[in-house]
């Protein structure tokens, strides 16, 4: 999946958690839960537009991963005053990526980094558990551009579910409501 559907998959974590005490036990359950989502949603991601390379002269993968990266920074900014925390576990697993891709645009090679480690070792924990395990059957539609629209579909309820929290928030019981 793309960053925006983690982020908001870390938002709606964190605000899952609410206030929940003590904190550290609450820091870990948001870390812990944000990394797993983006263990699903990755697994998800192979029935998603996700081609493995870059397609820099097609016109709809650059259309796509503008509108995705513009949708990301927003999501980003507009939630991290309350949620960094989620939010930045949400993503976790790709510094695998900014190691590697980084080390290669910069011609410095990282050791210990050559591989996508926090993928596979999410990939290995998630296999223990038999729901998780199914996921592996999603049907690979990654170089399809019709299948842009279930990310959509997926980020769009991510969106209502991240608006309906926020509304629930910022709305304390007026005198007149009914508590």
């Amino acid at each position: 999946m793309q960053a925006p559907t983690h982020f908001c998959a870390g938002v709606l974590v964190e605000k899952a958690m609410g206030n929940l005490r003590p904190g550290p036990l609450r820091y870990s359950l948001v870390v812990s839960l944000a990394v797993l989502s983006h263990g699903v949603l990755d697994r998800l991601a192979r029935c998603t537009y996700h081609p493995p390379a870059p397609l820099a002269q097609d016109w709809f993968w650059i259309g796509y991963h503008v509108a995705v990266a513009i949708l990301g920074v927003y999501v980003l900014l507009a939630h991290w005053k309350d949620c960094k925390v989620g939010l930045v576990a949400s993503v976790l697993p790709d510094f695998d990526w900014v190691l590697i891709h980084g080390s290669r645009l910069l011609s410095v090679e990282v050791p210990c980094w050559r591989a996508p480690y926090l993928h596979k070792l999410l990939a290995r924990f998630m296999d223990l558990f038999p729901p998780f395990r199914l996921l592996n059957a999603v049907p690979d539609w990654t170089q399809r551009r019709e299948a842009a629209l279930l990310e959509l579909g997926l980020l769009t309820v991510l969106l209502v579910c991240v608006h309906a929290l926020r509304g629930k928030e910022g709305n304390p019981p007026t005198p007149d409501s009914p508590h």
